[in-house]
C-alpha cells in the first residue's frame, strides 16, 4: 500500500468522481483508476460502487476511508 493510493482514494471521495479527482490532483484519470484497483486488489475488497454519475463508497470503503483520511491528513 502506497501513500499515493491513500491520497487518491481521499481525493475521489472528496470530489465524487475519478474525473474531478484527477483534475484536482493534476494526474491522468487512468492513473487513478489503476491506483484504486491495485488498492482494492491488495485489500481484497471493493472500496467503491462505480456508477454513471460518479463513485460512492461501499461499507468497507467507508471504514477504510476514515483510516486513509487520518493517515493522509
Amino acid at each position: 500500500m502506497k501513500l499515493t493510493q491513500l491520497r487518491d482514494l481521499v481525493a475521489i471521495v472528496e470530489h465524487g468522481s475519478l474525473r474531478a479527482a484527477a483534475r484536482q490532483l493534476d494526474v491522468a484519470q487512468p492513473l487513478l483508476t489503476r491506483s484504486v484497483r491495485a488498492l482494492e486488489k491488495e485489500l481484497g475488497v471493493e472500496l467503491f460502487e462505480r456508477q454513471a454519475l460518479g463513485m460512492t463508497l461501499t461499507p468497507a470503503g467507508r471504514l477504510f476511508h476514515q483510516r486513509a483520511c487520518a493517515i493522509v491528513n
